[in-house]
């Protein structure tokens, strides 16, 4: 019983998050993180607030977040140069013992060869972002949340 509780103890690590998979097994380090992030201060068009930067990590990201919100309702879109997007969803005004008032979902885009971008053009009144994958994402100024997938349809 004790050998088989040590075997748990030593697996949970490394399927409790990508954090720790990239810990144990470094290969994985190099899908994410280019070190050369593009900076972009946060800008708002319409109703969009958009902004690109890098983590600590290394990793870069786009971050695209609605500046008017009902009760805090809303949709908020982050894009990573691993290809990930991760959708963040709030539903309301409540406590924060509530686990139901929020979600997030995560989204994998292949290949990741290409750099991430923002695209915020205020004179044309336009916001877009580059996957990593390649793919452009264009995202409605009124609402942020995505218009359309230059690779398929997006329904929100």
């Amino acid at each position: 019983m004790r050998q088989l509780l040590a075997l748990i103890a030593l697996a949970l690590p490394l399927t409790a998050s990508a954090q720790s998979a990239r810990h144990y097994h470094p290969r994985f380090t190099a899908l994410s993180g280019s070190g050369n992030c593009p900076s972009v201060a946060p800008a708002h068009i319409g109703g969009t607030q958009g902004y690109a930067d890098s983590m600590g990590s290394g990793k870069c990201f786009v971050s695209i977040d609605p500046t008017n919100t009902d009760h805090l309702i809303y949709k908020a879109y982050t894009f990573f140069d691993d290809g990930l997007m991760m959708v963040f969803s709030s539903y309301g005004d409540g406590e924060d013992s509530n686990p139901n008032l929020t979600s997030a979902r995560e989204f994998w885009f292949f290949p990741r060869s290409n750099p991430l971008t923002l695209h915020m053009d205020k004179a044309a009144g336009t916001i877009s972002v580059t996957m990593s994958d390649g793919g452009t994402v264009t995202i409605d100024p009124a609402t942020a949340n995505p218009r359309s997938l230059d690779r398929g349809a997006v329904t929100v």
